[in-house]
């Protein structure tokens, strides 16, 4: 992850191993669906995304909820906590400054932003 002074997410690089257990079943298609979900996040900067699914002798595995994307996100997120403390930025703050905001374009998909949930969920606790 690559973070300007400021806080500015400049880039970010996620190499994803996906165990899919003994059958194809879901695997391929939840770690492509995490490359597709976290472009939404934050998406003036720049991102790259790999995947691998592997076959293992453990039981088939499947998505519940949120589809391939509460692993991605989760290492994203983390990566940017420690962003936060290495540059001595509240963390809510420095996804304010990078969150996605109305009228921003997705890379993975050819859409516009029309709304600002995440800005809005972000800032609630300081009205609390």
């Amino acid at each position: 992850m690559g973070v300007n002074r400021d806080g500015t997410l400049k880039g970010y690089s996620l190499d994803v191993l996906s165990n899919t257990g003994a059958y194809a079943s879901h695997g391929h298609s939840i770690a492509s669906a995490g490359g597709n979900k976290v472009a939404y996040l934050y998406p003036r900067c720049a991102y790259a995304y790999s995947s691998k699914t592997c076959y293992t002798n453990l039981p088939s595995a499947g998505a519940m909820r949120g589809y391939g994307a509460p692993q991605v996100v989760f290492a994203v997120e983390s990566m940017l906590d420690d962003a936060a403390t290495a540059l001595g930025i509240d963390p809510v703050e420095i996804r304010l400054r990078n969150a996605a905001r109305e009228g921003d374009a997705n890379r993975s998909r050819a859409n516009v932003f029309t709304a600002q949930g995440c800005r809005s969920v972000l800032k609630r606790p300081e009205n609390l």
